[in-house]
């Protein structure tokens, strides 16, 4: 069974005493960070899932060495929570923050008619050709479709990356950054010499009045790259055209080749994370058709077709 998780220094012992084989490895300073806070993850949804105090330990160890690893003692550990509980208070009053406004301006209202219309209008997307599907003159993915693999593209890019990284934010960010073209459009290459979209203007009008009017402002972090995960969506939303590429070539076109040294150079100087650029040289030598021919009843169920 396959792991790639950070375990307490003991498991190996007992996992021998069974009578099984632990393969382990010592972590370097990057990976080690990243599985720290991907435990730390872990036992904060183990307790959540069953609210005892074993789970709760088991998240202040790790918090321990989150702390031991960053130079910090228990001891300061506790005297920095005393002083934030001091000068900001604990949670006993259970207070809940429900929004904040600037002095003077008006409160966001939000309604549940326009949470409908709002879905409705992503209902939409699914009849919206990209625009790059005038130069490929064949079908391509819609926005609905290219926004659903670029999801996972991000994800996995970001487990590749082995840095502390917000999967919640990936996971929001990717289904929200091509939103706006809803209202402007997909714009093609050859399209954007030539035109500007307001696509700021569009996501503001597009969330607003919905409960989801705070999405807004992730779409701004993306759209300024100003953040790892917003660096990993936009390499993802590069990835997945090579890999609509790959598949198109499946079918005989030309214009794969023709954009090889376009898409070359999207690779060298585009694309922001050493884990998407591996992924663009996998994708070059992949073969779109391998997940079927190797799993189908043919190669799995003897007795097929007879």
């Amino acid at each position: 069974m396959k792991y790639s998780k950070l375990i307490r220094d003991n498991i190996p012992e007992i996992i021998a005493r069974t009578g099984a084989i632990a393969v382990t490895h010592t972590a370097n300073e990057n990976e080690y960070w990243g599985k720290l806070v991907e435990k730390l993850q872990e036992e904060v949804d183990e307790f959540r899932k069953d609210f005892n105090e074993e789970e709760l330990a088991d998240i202040l160890e790790v918090v321990y060495a989150i702390g031991e690893y960053k130079g910090v003692s228990k001891e300061k550990l506790e005297s920095i929570r005393l002083k934030k509980q001091e000068e900001r208070g604990g949670f006993e009053k259970r207070i809940i923050l429900d929004e904040t406004t600037e002095a003077g301006s008006p409160k966001t209202t939000t309604t549940d008619a326009r949470d409908l219309e709002f879905l409705y209008e992503i209902g939409s997307l699914r009849n919206l050709d990209r625009g790059w599907k005038q130069h490929l003159a064949i079908p391509c993915a819609s926005v609905l479709e290219h926004t659903m693999r670029l999801v996972w593209i991000a994800l996995i890019i970001a487990r590749r990356e082995h840095a502390v990284i917000d999967e919640n934010k990936i996971i929001k960010m990717a289904l929200a950054h091509d939103l706006a073209e809803a209202r402007v459009s997909d714009l093609s290459y050859v399209q954007k010499v030539y035109v500007t979209a307001n696509e700021a203007e569009a996501v503001k009008d597009l969330f607003g009045g919905t409960i989801l009017h705070d999405y807004e402002e992730i779409v701004r972090e993306f759209e300024t790259r100003s953040s790892l995960e917003a660096r990993i969506v936009k390499d993802a939303d590069n990835l997945d055209l090579d890999i609509e590429l790959k598949e198109i070539e499946e079918q005989g076109s030309e214009l794969p080749k023709k954009w090889a040294a376009n898409r070359r150079m999207i690779r060298e100087e585009k694309l922001y994370t050493e884990s998407a650029k591996q992924m663009w040289d996998e994708i070059q030598s992949s073969d779109p058709a391998s997940w079927h021919l190797a799993t189908n009843k043919w190669s799995r169920i003897p007795n097929a077709g007879k």
